[in-house]
């Protein structure tokens, strides 16, 4: 089986956002978008996004059947190799002297006995993949508006502060159920005695506690007397945002897993409409579907790249583009 054929399949094997990896140097890695595949030259795969032990990081992504191809092809000499922060190789046969991690997959475990498998899939395929990427840049986007809240206030402050910009502009748009002032302000003032608040404090406490369930609970118990859409959008939103801002590294680890792994609870008529061949299983698909939207009517033209445009790792410290000394 060609390169080519090899990347294709390796984007959908690395496609999993739950799936863990270990990378030669012994952290653990999870991929949360595989990127988008680079026809031309330079690195295989642009916008690759993963987990490294709770830092979050976008570049690019090389594969080469043999480790030792970098050196025989020559990129420590090209510039265009100069962002990649991850070289996948099925065999890893020397050490390359670079700033990247190397992950090890075995070509059996990339390869298919049928090809034409991703020739019929392909457009769903890319639809997901371009999806998770939405899905990535939504969750990185809130983060960094929950930052400029976290920093001003104290938590319980930060909060309210949050939620109440959140739901001036949920307002602004034609929902059903509709909610008037009066019900806002019964969710502001309800806040700090919910779930949510204690959920946060051991977030920011470094507490060890189920955040699966906790999340789970949140989801399913009322703020006020808001219904289950309104309390999700809540969560998305502000509360998750937020937790990941102020949470060290093994509870961001938990806080992205419970983002690329919750089923959704029910399916939206307007997503359907737009991506009919998709299911909306996961929240992280809807999330992805809704930027996409956002993106397609702003400014730019599809596909955007809007990870490299927004400076997520000028206000978060957990998050890099490119080769960093945070790595």
């Amino acid at each position: 089986m060609n390169e080519l054929w090899l990347q294709k399949k390796l984007q959908k094997v690395l496609s999993e956002p739950s799936k863990i990896w270990i990378t030669e140097s012994g952290r653990q890695l999870q991929v949360l978008s595989p990127g988008r595949l680079n026809p031309y030259e330079g690195p295989d795969f642009h916008d690759f996004g993963f987990i490294l032990d709770g830092l979050i990081i976008v570049g690019d992504a090389e594969f080469h059947k043999n480790a030792s191809d970098w050196k025989s092809h020559n990129h420590s000499l090209n510039n265009l190799y100069d962002n990649v922060v991850l070289h996948i190789v099925c065999n890893n046969d020397t050490l390359i002297d670079r700033n990247f991690e190397t992950l090890v997959i075995p070509e059996k475990d990339i390869q298919i006995d049928n090809q034409t498998e991703i020739i019929e899939n392909d457009e769903i395929i890319n639809q997901l993949l371009d999806l998770q990427h939405y899905a990535l840049v939504r969750i990185l986007r809130k983060s960094a508006e929950a930052m400029s809240y976290v920093k001003s206030f104290e938590l319980g402050d930060a909060l309210v502060k949050a939620t109440e910009n959140f739901l001036v502009n949920y307002s602004k748009k034609r929902r059903r159920p509709v909610y008037d002032e009066t019900k806002f302000i019964e969710i502001l003032r309800s806040l700090k005695s919910s779930l949510i608040y204690p959920f946060l404090m051991k977030i920011e406490n470094n507490e060890i506690f189920d955040i699966f369930a906790s999340l789970i609970d949140l989801m399913k118990t009322k703020i006020a007397s808001e219904g289950a859409a309104l309390r999700r959008e809540i969560l998305l939103n502000v509360v998750l945002p937020i937790a990941i801002c102020i949470a060290n590294d093994n509870a961001r680890i938990n806080l992205l897993t419970w983002f690329w792994t919750a089923e959704a609870l029910n399916t939206y008529g307007n997503l359907r409409r737009i991506f009919p061949q998709i299911d909306q299983k996961y929240l992280w698909q809807q999330q992805g579907m809704l930027e996409f939207i956002r993106e397609k009517s702003g400014r730019r033209t599809f596909p955007p790249n809007p990870l490299s445009e927004y400076k997520f790792d000028e206000v978060l410290e957990f998050y890099s583009f490119g080769v960093t000394n945070k790595i």
